[in-house]
């Protein structure tokens, strides 16, 4: 049995954009591949969503995740409880921002590292938000996703991201980075790396028969 995944879509912001499609293709790919899923996403969002995965548990948010701070906080908060009542085994986050206490494997998606290579083209408040958003996704989930080979070249460049996803270290909880926290060797290692998982693999998820984390 593949593990049931929890994927964030409350994080979509207000202006979409980009992020809209690459969220939405990732539930209808996941949820066409057979992936036991369950996203939480906005209440406005979430008939889209029963649309886009049939299969799919959709689980609205509260109504004051559409503010940012708000949303912000509950991602720390609510999700992990939110993953503890749907029976979630693996939680991903699509927008650079992870719950850091949750207590199960997690998938952050960096989009691009603009904030850092670029900061004059971005509010300086919210590249502020996404260089620290991406250091930390880089330092605690256990994979990281990015759409191209340019995001993770850049990815270990700037942040020296682990770009092997299949290297065993010793790690405690609180100093893991993105490639540290493994399945055990028991387990199907999923294809994703710490930095080098492109579009394509996204089904991929529902091929997990087991996830644990590594024992030290």
């Amino acid at each position: 049995m593949p593990p049931r995944v929890l994927v964030d879509a409350a994080a979509v912001p207000a202006d979409r954009g980009a992020l809209i499609r690459y969220v939405d293709g990732l539930v209808a790919a996941l949820d066409r591949a057979g992936a036991d899923l369950a996203v939480v996403c906005q209440r406005a969002d979430a008939a889209r969503y029963a649309g886009l995965a049939p299969s799919a548990r959709i689980v609205p948010g509260p109504h004051g995740i559409t503010n940012r701070a708000a949303r912000l906080t509950w991602e720390q908060t609510g999700l992990p409880f939110l993953a503890r009542q749907v029976g979630a085994e693996v939680i991903h986050a699509p927008y650079y921002s992870i719950p850091l206490s949750s207590g199960l494997p997690t998938v952050a998606t960096v989009h691009d590292l603009t904030c850092f290579t670029e900061p004059l083209q971005h509010d300086a408040v919210k590249a502020a938000f996404f260089r620290a958003a991406t250091r930390t996704a880089v330092r605690h989930a256990t994979r990281v996703i990015v759409p191209s080979k340019a995001t993770r070249d850049e990815l270990i460049r700037i942040l020296s991201a682990d770009p092997d996803p299949h290297r065993r270290r010793p790690t405690t909880a609180s100093t893991r980075r993105c490639s540290t926290r493994r399945p055990s060797a028991r387990s199907r290692t999923p294809p994703t790396g710490s930095a080098c998982t492109a579009p394509r693999t996204w089904p991929s998820w529902a091929r997990w028969s087991r996830v644990r984390t590594c024992q030290t």
